[in-house]
């Protein structure tokens, strides 16, 4: 006599392939990501960047904005830009 599989396990065998790709396809981007952290490959740099701005924007939005005039300046508008840029 020949077992039948119940519609339930009939389902969960079909899509059993997808399922094993996709859990292949995390563990192997988990060991990337901790060959990035480890190693310091392709896009640590990156990475590392992208943190760092991360940090100053989260800073600069927690800082109080008080609204107040900070200082006055003897430098005229036209040579604001300039007298900003320090090169190096």
């Amino acid at each position: 006599m020949r077992s039948r599989l119940r519609p339930a396990a009939r389902r969960i065998l079909e899509r059993a392939p997808l399922a094993l790709f996709l859990l292949s396809l995390s563990a192997g981007l988990i060991a990337y990501g901790i060959a990035i952290q480890r190693y310091g490959i392709f896009p640590s740099s990156i990475l590392e960047e992208a943190r760092k701005t991360l940090d100053v924007t989260v800073e600069s939005r927690q800082r109080p904005d008080t609204g107040a005039f900070q200082t006055f300046t003897d430098t005229p508008s036209e040579d604001a830009a300039a007298s900003r840029i320090e090169i190096v």
